[in-house]
């Protein structure tokens, strides 16, 4: 019986011409005519396997590999010359990212054209995992209203605020105030622009920077002057 010698995520480039044997599952099948390529997954990552496809019922059979199966390979032999890797600053076996070389004779050997190529793999969810996302803080308004009345204006504030470039939300469902300025705050508003009974008796509508906490009146003609700076900032 066969025997593991190496897990898929780590063979590297010193195995080179190496007879190795893996453990693991198909995960992926792609015939390329001439060439049947076959990932084997294990727990350590991902080994692509090349084969002949004159091979008889070869892509069928692999077809049909989902449970643990030990399987026989060449280790990295077909590159020619170049052999390539990279790899994060991490410790332990899986920090490597994408790996590939050159082949002068694959093609040639698996029974396809005399052509040279070069080809890598990248393992994708390895690779996200190293991103680090930090996604800009949206600057835009959270216009609040109460009332009928209020609701129309809300929108013709959102409105002009859109048309100077500036990001606007409005709540069309039936909130009341508190549920409204809990949203805001939830949706990471950078500022709130409370419009009201009050507010349009007064002809003051009520501004606040969230990140500050600060408030202030404001005319409704005044608002996207009063928040240039904060943009241009």
């Amino acid at each position: 019986m066969l025997k593991r010698s190496h897990y898929a995520g780590s063979l590297r480039a010193e195995d080179e011409g190496q007879r190795v044997t893996l453990c693991g599952w198909v995960h992926k099948t792609r015939d390329m005519g001439h060439l049947v390529f076959l990932d084997l997954r294990d727990r350590e990552g991902i080994a692509q396997v090349v084969f002949p496809s004159e091979h008889p019922g070869l892509l069928e059979e692999a077809k049909k590999l989902r449970n643990e199966y030990v399987v026989a390979v060449r280790g990295l032999d077909y590159y020619t010359k170049t052999i390539f890797e990279i790899v994060t600053g991490e410790s332990g076996q899986q920090n490597a990212v994408l790996g590939g070389g050159r082949y002068d004779d694959m093609m040639k050997d698996f029974g396809g054209p005399d052509i040279c190529g070069t080809g890598f793999a990248m393992g994708v969810e390895r690779l996200i995992a190293l991103l680090d996302f930090k996604p800009e803080k949206r600057k835009f308004v959270y216009v609040i209203h109460v009332g009928e009345e209020a609701k129309k204006r809300a929108v013709v504030a959102a409105k002009e605020l859109r048309a100077a470039g500036i990001e606007a939300l409005v709540e069309f469902s039936a909130r009341g105030f508190k549920s409204q300025f809990a949203r805001a705050n939830k949706l990471g508003s950078g500022w709130v622009l409370i419009i009201g009974e009050d507010e349009i008796r007064s002809g003051l509508y009520k501004f606040k920077d969230m990140a500050t906490g600060e408030q202030r009146d404001v005319r409704p003609e005044g608002v996207v002057d009063l928040l240039r700076p904060h943009l241009e900032g």
